[in-house]
């Protein structure tokens, strides 16, 4: 049987800089996680990092899209990780058997009519102690090119959030607060920018541009933002 490392499990653009600070995020934080919520999964890449990443945990996906489910279900199959498993479900419906260890949720609230009562549904499924990672936009996008000014995400019900609402929601719904940064500064918003440039140019240009662009998502991930167009939020449940 093939043995998959977390870094064979490849991801671009923005996803790749988002993945680079929750992984940072959990290095720092030294988890040993055994019961791993992906809430909003997408098609399953962080999911599976972690699958390969913790061999011994259970990491659950879940998204509204079944298609993105569908993927993240024929990755798994290539990947061979039997410790993952993907799930087609509403978050604010979703309901476990046993709680979770640890819950993160990527750009997932600003898609959400009402982020409190998502924020609540997620302490709800966490053991005490257990940790959420929030990552979502902030509510002031800044921009390197004119072009990506007026950009306007459709599928976002809020165009973004300001760190101290994101705060209060959390404390609201009964966590207390590890941290709370700012991603996608200078660095990280550029390299997304590139990204989105060189993207109607396919596979080639793709691959000659993400060494520059993973060494900006880099940067990003290791410099002090005092803004940046995303937020990045770590709690734990009381």
């Amino acid at each position: 049987m093939r043995v998959w490392k977390p870094y064979t499990i490849r991801v671009q653009g923005g996803h790749l800089i988002r993945s680079l600070h929750l992984r940072a995020l959990l290095r720092r934080l030294s988890l040993q996680p055994r019961h791993i919520l992906d809430a909003g999964c997408g098609s399953g890449r962080d999911a599976l990092y972690f699958a390969a990443k913790y061999p011994r945990a259970r990491i659950t996906g879940i998204d509204l899209d079944l298609d993105e489910i569908n993927r993240a279900e024929r990755r798994r199959r290539r990947y061979r990780l039997r410790n993952a498993c993907f799930q087609h479900a509403d978050l604010l419906e979703y309901a476990s058997a046993s709680p979770y260890d640890l819950i993160y949720s990527i750009e997932v609230l600003e898609h959400l009519p009402n982020f409190e009562i998502a924020l609540q549904h997620l302490a709800n499924l966490l053991n005490p102690g257990g940790i959420l990672i929030i990552h979502t936009p902030a509510l002031h996008q800044e921009r390197h090119w004119k072009r990506f000014e007026s950009r306007i995400q459709e599928d976002h019900i809020c165009e973004g959030f300001e760190m101290d609402k994101l705060v209060s929601g959390c404390r609201d719904a009964g966590f207390t607060i590890c941290s709370a940064e700012y991603t996608f500064g200078p660095y990280g918003s550029l390299a997304w920018e590139l990204f989105e440039l060189i993207r109607p140019y396919g596979g080639f240009a793709k691959r000659i541009a993400m060494p520059m662009i993973y060494l900006l998502g880099l940067l990003d991930v290791y410099s002090a933002n005092r803004r940046g167009n995303n937020l990045l939020l770590c709690a734990m449940k009381l």
